[in-house]
């Protein structure tokens, strides 16, 4: 018996292939796949949503309910899909070693599509930007050059403690290029884990975590600057909102502001951060889809006083992310209009400079895992001419305005809109 693990990686249509298998896991069970419980967005393997990787890892009720359910039913295969697995690499060894005891009895195949470095970087910093879960505000120059981001893109260091513990011939890489999956992303997929004959399957896809075109995305991040960023501010208490009992998710949110609670925080967060180390609060918890740490500025104190006189809550930080669902939405809904420009958020040259960071790894990967003796990773290796966006205050302005006339808002979500416009015409600059 066989488990199929695909770790992702993120940006290389992870979510595709979990649409995919919930839409046929009728298809697959008799086929003999056994599927396991997916989380309540459907989007990857329960244990990533609602126990965080590492504490999922280690839940032995967890795969051992999985394990039993799989040998009960005599399936012959069973697939697991969840791309934040492709960053357990960057925890402690401890958890392959834990991975492999579940899984000991088993022949077990690890799945990664790669991404060429430099379009993996623009993918996930605008997932960084308009995911209402991280609300990322900083330009992706200084993004860039961050190790976080240099760690999560360098897929031979990522992959290297699946090929020790399961070795390396389990090991399955694709790389994710037009190229290299002619028949496309999910057919690769179905392929790859023995599925021959393809008979009532649904191959309907719908377009999943479209990517925005630069103007939206920095729109976007000025939202997160001027309402969802952490900032330092004496005068002001920092407010955290987050759902936790037992190490688990529950509905109930709490809300921390007087100086006893924030020092409890404090102390749950650096017992957090020992254990995961992460050195964020953006990754600190998650409420369902929103991964909340935030610290409300003077402008939204400002504007919620005025129509709400009332100290910041937890409902206002609902407030806020669903009204940045709802601007994203218009966003998406009008991707291609005349206010929006087709250039990137990169220039050619940055690009490549960027490249060159990962050239030895990509070489060794190719090589060590693809037998590509030219040690060719991706067959497009240098980046398109393409034009860096050169976003203006009147493009920002604009858009601004282009969502307001949508109508679709209410007298508080307008205050926000004309206050951001406001900002953006006293202060945006290029």
């Amino acid at each position: 018996m066989t488990i199929y693990i695909h770790i992702g990686s993120h940006k290389t249509g992870s979510s595709a292939i979990q649409d995919f298998i919930l839409k046929n896991k009728i298809n697959f069970n008799k086929n003999g796949y056994f599927i396991p419980n997916y989380s309540e967005d459907k989007n990857a393997y329960n244990f990533r949503d609602n126990y965080g990787i590492t504490d999922g890892i280690k839940n032995t009720t967890l795969w051992q309910d999985f394990i039993k359910e799989f040998e009960c039913h005599k399936y012959k295969n069973a697939i697991i899909s969840t791309e934040c697995l492709s960053f357990l690499a960057l925890e402690d060894e401890e958890y392959f070693l834990i991975l492999k005891g579940y899984l000991k009895d088993h022949d077990t195949k690890i799945i990664y599509y790669i991404r060429r470095q430099d379009e993996y970087l623009q993918s996930f910093y605008q997932l960084l930007v308009n995911n209402p879960g991280f609300n990322c505000s900083d330009p992706i120059e200084k993004y860039m050059n961050s190790d976080e981001i240099k760690n999560y893109s360098n897929y031979y260091k990522l992959i290297s403690p699946w090929a020790k513990t399961f070795g390396k011939k389990n090991i399955i890489i694709k790389p994710y290029e037009k190229e290299q999956l002619p028949d496309g992303l999910i057919k690769n997929f179905s392929e790859i884990v023995g599925i021959n004959n393809f008979k009532n399957f649904d191959f309907t896809t719908e377009s999943v975590n479209p990517s925005l075109e630069v103007i939206a995305n920095e729109l976007l991040r000025i939202f997160n600057k001027l309402f969802l960023q952490s900032v330092s501010n004496k005068k002001h208490k920092p407010v955290y909102c987050y759902q936790l009992k037992n190490k688990r998710l529950i509905n109930k949110t709490h809300l921390y502001k007087s100086k006893k609670n924030i020092l409890k925080l404090e102390e749950e967060l650096s017992k957090y951060n020992k254990r995961n180390k992460n050195k964020g609060l953006y990754n600190f918890f998650i409420i369902q889809k929103l991964r909340v740490g935030v610290i409300f500025n003077k402008i939204l104190k400002r504007i919620l006083n005025k129509f709400n006189n009332r100290e910041c809550r937890p409902e206002d930080v609902k407030f806020l992310l669903d009204l940045k669902g709802k601007i994203l939405k218009i966003l998406i809904e009008n991707q291609g209009k005349k206010y929006f420009k087709k250039h990137y958020l990169l220039s050619k040259e940055e690009k490549i400079k960027y490249l060159l960071q990962f050239e030895e790894e990509n070489k060794k990967l190719a090589k060590e895992y693809l037998n590509r003796e030219n040690e060719k990773l991706f067959y497009n290796e240098q980046p398109e001419n393409c034009t860096k966006a050169v976003i203006t205050k009147q493009d920002i302005l604009t858009c601004i305005d282009n969502i307001i006339d949508n109508n679709v808002f209410k007298k508080e979500e307008l205050a926000i809109l004309n206050e951001l416009k406001k900002w953006t015409k006293n202060n945006y600059a290029c």
